[in-house]
């Protein structure tokens, strides 16, 4: 389908009792003197594709409805008719003080519906002007972009690295420690029992080796003063010598004659308490450095799992054909076009006629029509250079000029007296 818009009739609206307009196949001029109605067919086509409503929940327009009745009437009336090809559409919006109601007719066949009418048009997007004026969120909301579910899971993700910055900073910089075994104080002790034990057995051996070397001593005097008697008792002195060397390698083999140091094992056991806290801090030390590289890498993990969610919110972003490279929502969820705002102080006027009139054809919407207010304000380059790009993106143009003097051509409406 290729619609475009042929006439707009209106009947007792908003202080217009009758009037009906033409629509050029590309160029529409409205023109009149300030305060003439030029702002009323504006009103009267957002009217008719949303509706009125005190409170918009759908972007209906928002007023209230015996408003825009004309005085001493008791209804108003919107219709506007659209051709695509040889069929004619209606549109039809009947307006009471306490109700409205939206009707249309068509070809048989033709594929319309009620849905297909209220979508018809992108109302906030037929008028730069106004759609300058929503907020940042109604702006990206106007042009079917939703990116809250990113911005839910940033948010999470930021949430989730604020709760593990804060456990890093309770964790500190671990001061270093230097590692110290654990003792125990009752392995320690029944050490020092069995070095008591063994020393007092060894005391008692060293004992008997003295009584035995005494015993050899005195053997060996009465040998001496019988060295007479040597000759015929050596046979029986080899076999006792012989015998007590046998008992000394016995009792002294291995060179285990030499106590265990009891002072060393009596020293640590002293020192125990104090080894054992100097243990545990090496412990604590090897956990707070072991947490605080669990907590540095979930950070890093943390702040990976957010680039990839702005590179899933990018590419979604992207997904969308407006014209634009540089076309993102900021955090807060507002429309930014090379990193600024839609708004007036951010851009001219003819930038930002020419931007939303871009978004309005990135949307591949139906009917494309666009409304530029206070045309004249723009010196002729600009105005063909605008005409001439909106005409090339298939937009029907409705340009609001104020004028105080007929001017004579096609498609031009003078509105000085149409109340």
């Amino acid at each position: 389908m290729s619609l475009r818009a042929a006439t707009l009739r209106l009947k007792h609206f908003a202080g217009v009792d009758e009037l009906e307009i033409t629509f050029g196949e590309k160029r529409t001029r409205i023109i009149g003197p300030n305060k003439s109605g030029k702002s009323v067919l504006l009103n009267a086509l957002w009217a008719l594709f949303k509706g009125i409503a005190e409170k918009s929940s759908a972007g209906q327009f928002i007023g209230s409805k015996p408003y825009f009745i004309t005085d001493g009437a008791k209804s108003a009336d919107i219709e506007l008719t659209l051709v695509d090809g040889d069929a004619k559409i209606t549109c039809k919006r009947h307006i009471t003080k306490s109700a409205h109601k939206i009707s249309f007719e068509a070809p048989d066949g033709y594929p319309v519906s009620g849905d297909w009418l209220l979508n018809l048009l992108n109302t906030q997007l037929i008028n730069a002007t106004q759609f300058c004026a929503l907020p940042g969120k109604e702006q990206t909301r106007s042009i079917g972009v939703d990116v809250s579910p990113y911005d839910e899971k940033t948010k999470e993700l930021k949430e989730a690295a604020s709760l593990v910055r804060k456990q890093l900073a309770n964790v500190g910089e671990p001061i270093e420690v230097h590692e110290v075994d654990f003792v125990s104080i009752a392995l320690l002790a029944e050490d020092q029992r069995l070095a008591l034990e063994y020393n007092s057995e060894l005391n008692e051996r060293i004992r008997n080796r003295d009584d035995l070397y005494t015993t050899i001593g005195s053997r060996q005097d009465e040998i001496d003063q019988l060295a007479k008697v040597i000759e015929e008792k050596r046979e029986i002195l080899e076999s006792v010598k012989q015998e007590h060397a046998d008992i000394l390698a016995d009792q002294f083999k291995n060179g285990d004659d030499k106590f265990k140091n009891v002072d060393d094992i009596a020293k640590k056991i002293a020192t125990a308490e104090e080894t054992n806290i100097q243990a545990q801090a090496y412990q604590d030390y090897k956990i707070d450095c072991e947490s605080k590289e669990a907590f540095s890498l979930e950070l890093k993990a943390n702040k990976n799992a957010q680039a990839n969610v702005d590179d899933e919110r990018v590419a979604y972003l992207q997904g969308f054909n407006f014209g634009f490279k540089e076309i993102s929502i900021d955090d807060d969820g507002e429309l930014l076009i090379a990193g600024r705002p839609v708004k007036p102080q951010y851009f001219s006027r003819s930038e930002l006629e020419m931007l939303v009139a871009t978004l309005h054809a990135g949307l591949d919407p139906e009917l494309k029509i666009i409304w530029i207010d206070n045309f004249e304000a723009f010196d002729p380059p600009t105005q063909d250079k605008l005409l001439t790009r909106l005409f090339e993106k298939g937009f029907q143009v409705i340009t609001a000029e104020v004028g105080v003097e007929k001017v004579e051509g096609d498609n031009v409406v003078f509105l000085g007296e149409a109340k």
